[in-house]
């Protein structure tokens, strides 16, 4: 995490973003298997699927920062780029998320990483005076940022009522 005054980044945790790429890879493999044996219109949807998960699992890599009065969520390994200006900031909410309950969420997951670190987690909402919204999932972020982001946030959302 970089962190200045104004300027706050979290780091990208690829674990989850990995465990999709792979299973984009796997798609892959199967539609290769099937054009090996037979040669059937099958395989483009095998590959189609391998193309559209793989793209998720790259949009997936996230970054969230505030910088210069913005909150910028960087999607596709930075190069998609979303802000929005924090002092049209109506309210944010967080909710935690408990998906420990279910065997199959990251099931690659459970071989090499702390699956409890994605099972559990905080999701936050930020909702602004223009009707959209973006959100903060705390699992693909590294390390514990996800605390000071909010206390920023916290900062930007107290302003904001002072100034209504």
């Amino acid at each position: 995490m970089k962190k200045s005054e104004k300027h706050i980044k979290t780091k990208i945790d690829y674990n989850v973003p990995m465990q999709i790429v792979i299973l984009a890879i796997l798609f892959l493999a199967v539609g290769i298997a099937v054009e090996l044996f037979k040669k059937e219109e099958v395989v483009v949807w095998w590959y189609l699927a391998s193309g559209v998960t793989l793209f998720l699992g790259l949009w997936s890599c996230k970054t969230y920062e505030i910088k210069e009065g913005y909150f910028k969520v960087n999607h596709f390994l930075g190069w998609v780029t979303t802000k929005r200006l924090l002092h049209n900031l109506e309210s944010f909410q967080v909710k935690s998320v408990d998906l420990s309950s279910s065997t199959r969420n990251f099931f690659l997951l459970a071989l090499y990483a702390d699956r409890r670190k994605y099972t559990i987690f905080r999701k936050v909402e930020l909702q602004f005076n223009d009707g959209k919204k973006m959100k903060i999932r705390e699992n693909i972020i590294k390390g514990k940022t996800l605390n000071s982001l909010l206390a920023k946030i916290k900062i930007y959302q107290k302003r904001n009522k002072l100034k209504s």
